[in-house]
């Protein structure tokens, strides 16, 4: 079972309470803006997502939705744990790791003899440019494990406050990667064509996915908020061919409540 999408909450907006204060956690299209010094924001979520990328059949998972802070150090929903090298207005830069999830032959019919892909840890460089409600960004991760590959994330995110309470953020993201991450995600080796009845086939370094992606924020009250994210990625070009995918969409929802502690 995956949980390739995970990193596709990019543009999860956490800790956001009513008279407190607000920051944005993303991961392709937005950049996340600590808040104070130390700073909790944590709750309950539930994520769906496709099982593995091109699969069809889609899994409901508990996850957490999470933005915590002590000076430049951070664990983030959609980074993972970390350190910031830079963190001034206007630009953010920092390092993290975070669980890249892999496939296994029980994820569905097309898969189910081809080599399992184990769990990895993503080893992350981001950075991110904020000018006024926009936001650029940016990010290479380094597998360890896995497909042990390569893979570069690039988005933007429009962000406006419809009201007091309500906040909203709408953006882009696209992301590509080397052969050797495209090979072992996407690609049909002989070996696994002959036992598969798959065609072999062979992906080049190229780009994976690109749409678009929607977050909404509605305060309750000072300490809890609720949260809504919505992604519509599409797989493309080679990538999208390959005899593994059965669905070229790649659907990602968020259903979140997130909890401010406050800081120190």
């Amino acid at each position: 079972m995956s949980l390739f999408f995970v990193s596709m909450l990019a543009a999860t907006v956490v800790g956001c309470p009513g008279n407190g204060p607000c920051e944005s956690a993303t991961d392709g299209p937005a950049v996340s803006q600590p808040v104070s010094p130390s700073d909790i924001n944590i709750g309950p979520g539930l994520v769906v997502v496709p099982r593995y990328p091109g699969s069809r059949v889609e899994r409901v998972w508990p996850f957490p939705a999470m933005n915590m802070s002590y000076g430049h150090l951070f664990a983030t929903t959609d980074k993972g744990i970390g350190m910031y090298v830079v963190n001034n207005d206007p630009w953010q830069v920092g390092v993290s790791f975070a669980p890249h999830f892999g496939r296994h032959h029980d994820d569905g019919v097309r898969v189910s003899r081809l080599d399992d892909i184990g769990t990895a840890i993503g080893a992350r460089v981001s950075a991110g440019y904020r000018f006024g409600p926009f936001t650029l960004s940016a990010a290479v991760i380094r597998d360890l494990g896995g497909s042990n590959g390569l893979t570069f994330d690039t988005g933007f995110a429009w962000r406006w406050q419809l009201s007091p309470r309500l906040l909203a953020s709408l953006g882009a993201n696209a992301t590509a990667g080397n052969r050797r991450y495209l090979q072992t995600w996407f690609g049909v080796t002989p070996a696994e064509a002959a036992v598969s009845g798959l065609a072999q086939y062979s992906v080049r370094s190229g780009i994976q996915s690109a749409g678009p992606i929607l977050f909404v924020n509605y305060a309750l009250n000072a300490t809890w908020s609720l949260q809504a994210y919505l992604a519509d990625q599409r797989l493309l070009h080679q990538v999208a061919n390959s005899p593994m995918v059965e669905c070229r969409r790649l659907p990602t929802m968020f259903l979140g409540a997130i909890r401010h502690f406050g800081s120190r």
